[in-house]
């Protein structure tokens, strides 16, 4: 029997599962939760998500011999939380004692409640070192070892949770920030490289950078919390009135601003001699704590807020797209300061990104364009979906009974596969027509000349695996038509006018069109469009002269094929690629899903492999309003899971500090009907 890795992200947001292959490495199935849930960022512990892949391998023949999670729960009690403590007792000899205490009892321990008035292991420990210590100190490590401790507990049990649910199958714990970096080393080709991951944080790294040889990843820098880069860009966000998953969307909007704050941010940074990035406070830029937890985090002081107020139905003013530019244009500093480090540090030209900051495609065009690096790679799964994978691949490397050769991926259709079946969707099939049409392709291709909007749902390849539609998942439309962006923001997408859309381009003739350094697969890339034939392709060039190109070769075969009878038609071998979904909800997963989105939407044709839909009549998508729309596909969802939904992000450390003193809140039904952490 072929046996496989069962790997899992079940960190925070973007939860995942992957079965990758023990003999080659490959991956043979990888899905974040989202696109079954439909929830954007879904924080919950993936079991669906798992569940298939256990009935994925069973179908295929393969024996999971391990799985592994992209956590190390007992890491969360490390360096920062023994530089907190020491800070609050003084005492170097007691705060080691402290945190010894606290690693010991991890395994034995429930969560940490400071109200409790039953005694535990810290509360001895306390009273025997009254001398030592005040009331005030005693206060302060309760505050903070109830973040840090409960968080390890919390991770815990998670971990105990995904155990008992994959049966005896040995569930090995790997560090988050490695987990990272290998998803993005393990699919470059590379065999020497540079590897930089950058997140919000991970157990309690923020960035890591890596020396990569032979298979070997040793690390040379870390920095940790509240140093973060991803909180620093997350805040920014919100002080814009976004939310978490949205930092995308200021990315955009910097294209129309000027960096005016950006001085000002930069001074809150340094880059040392270690590579280690701190952040220091200013006037803009200062450090919170979170009441009765002592945890720390970044937050954006009055003096600059208050620029950003009354901000109503994205109505934004200059200042806005200001800030926008002056949060991206720091970011991409850093990121290109990190490489230079590292570059220094290691002398080798190729560099690997991973990480949610890694989806930031202006900073990695930015680090790839310096003199120091001939190629680049960014994991299309950089967020923390990614992690399932890259949790599976170091086990594999760390185990030498397995021996791989590290491959570059071009594609990553990994998720759900699914094929129309007239019988079985003759009811959601209702009011379209529905036809076998031959050299399909060349149909689109004409279509897509003439300005219609065509959808396609490939069925011989999986869903994407990562925020992007490749060509799997896709809506196409005609980048000459110079009106095309508006159209699909305002009747399609429904999202923000400033929002630009992303060419996909035959790979023999991207460096034609764009000035892009390498290959970009993946839409990570944000490079800037050739002034020479930019006008051609007017609705995917930003505001900046930018466009985040897709380069598309024959393995993508169905969207190859299409691009190419563009060409043929028109000369120009560039379309507009975007994600087949309504903002605000995951990209389609299923027939069913593609179905019901293009009777939604106001697309004019729908392919499905040989099969052309179209509506019999255009009263079909004005008879349900998107947000019921989103929250049905929601609901079919919740009508095929019959496993327990535990919201990972909703058991935050913190949570047992609350539950006396607001015992009446709707904590108390919560935890009387989730009683699984």
């Amino acid at each position: 029997m072929k046996e496989c890795i069962l790997g899992i992200s079940s960190f925070g947001h973007d939860t995942s599962a992957c079965l990758v292959n023990a003999l080659n490495g490959e991956i043979i199935f990888a899905s974040a939760q989202e696109r079954y849930s439909n929830i954007k960022y879904d924080d919950s512990i993936p079991f669906y998500t798992i569940n298939e892949c256990l009935k994925i391998a069973e179908k295929l023949n393969f024996k999971i011999i391990k799985a592994t999670i992209s956590c190390n729960y007992k890491l969360f009690l490390g360096n920062y939380l023994f530089s907190r403590i020491e800070e609050i007792v003084e005492d170097k000899k007691l705060s080691t004692e402290i945190l010894s205490l606290l690693k010991n009892n991890l395994g034995s321990s429930k969560y940490y409640n400071k109200f409790s008035l039953t005694k535990n292991f810290l509360d001895n420990f306390f009273s025997n070192n009254e001398k030592k210590l005040s009331n005030k100190k005693i206060n302060n490590l309760k505050n903070i070892i109830t973040w840090y401790f409960n968080w390890s507990i919390k991770h815990k049990k998670i971990e105990n949770l995904l155990q008992k649910f994959i049966g005896k199958i040995e569930l090995v714990r790997i560090n988050h920030h490695l987990s990272h970096a290998a998803s993005a080393y393990f699919s470059s080709g590379f065999d020497e490289a540079n590897i930089i991951v950058m997140d919000g944080q991970g157990e309690e790294e923020t960035i890591t950078i890596y020396n990569a040889s032979n298979r070997n990843l040793n690390l040379i820098s870390r920095s940790i919390w509240p140093n973060s880069l991803g909180i620093f860009y997350l805040e920014g966000t919100k002080v814009l009135g976004y939310s978490l998953g949205d930092e995308y969307k200021v990315m955009g909007m910097s294209a129309y601003g000027k960096p005016t704050y950006q001085k000002a941010l930069e001074k809150s940074f340094n880059i040392n001699k270690n590579g280690e990035l701190t952040i220091n406070e200013t006037d803009y830029l200062g450090f919170c704590e979170i009441k009765d937890t002592g945890h720390r985090s970044i937050y954006f002081k009055e003096k600059i807020k208050k620029n950003f107020k009354n901000i109503k139905n994205n109505n934004f003013e200059q200042n806005h797209f200001d800030f926008a530019s002056s949060l991206q244009n720091t970011v991409e500093n850093i990121g290109v300061n990190l490489s230079e480090w590292a570059f220094e540090k290691t002398k080798k030209n190729k560099i690997c990104l991973s990480g949610g900051v890694a989806l930031n495609g202006l900073m990695n065009n930015k680090i790839l364009k310096s003199n120091n690096f001939s190629d680049a790679f960014v994991y299309p799964a950089s967020g923390d979906d990614g992690t399932s994978v890259g949790s599976a691949l170091y086990y594999l490397h760390q185990n030498k009974n397995f021996k791989f050769v590290n491959k570059k991926i071009s594609t990553c259709f990994y998720g759900f596969k699914e094929k129309l079946n007239l019988e079985r969707d003759k009811k959601i099939l209702k009011g379209l027509n529905v036809e076998v049409k031959k050299n399909i392709q060349k149909f689109v291709a004409s279509k897509l000349s003439e300005s219609f909007v065509v959808a396609i749902y490939d069925s011989n390849l999986g869903s994407e695996f990562g925020p992007r539609s490749l060509g799997s998942r896709s809506i196409l439309a005609n980048p000459v038509n110079p009106k095309m962006k508006e159209i699909l923001n305002r009747k399609i997408k429904l999202r923000e006018p400033f929002r630009p859309f992303a060419p996909v381009c035959l790979d023999d003739d991207v460096k034609d069109f764009f000035e892009v350094k390498c290959e970009s697969n993946f839409m990570l890339f944000i490079c800037e469009a050739k002034k020479e034939k930019k006008h051609l392709i007017p609705s995917v060039v930003h505001a900046d002269n930018t466009a985040r190109v897709q380069s598309v070769s024959k393995k993508n075969k169905n969207l190859f094929k299409i691009l190419e009878e563009f060409k043929l038609k028109t000369g120009i071998p560039v379309l507009i690629n975007t994600s087949f979904n309504i903002g605000g909800e995951a990209i389609v997963n299923s027939v069913e899903d593609a179905i019901l989105s293009f009777k939604k939407m106001d697309i004019d044709y729908l392919v499905i492999d040989d099969y052309l839909i179209s509506k019999q009549n255009e009263e079909i998508i004005k008879n349900i309003d998107t947000t019921t729309f989103i929250k049905n596909r929601k609901l079919r969802f919740q009508k095929i899971n019959k496993f327990p939904t535990v919201n990972i992000s909703y058991y935050n450390s913190n949570f047992y500090a609350y539950i006396f003193p607001y015992l009446k809140r709707k904590i108390k039904e919560k935890l009387t009907n989730k009683k699984f952490i």
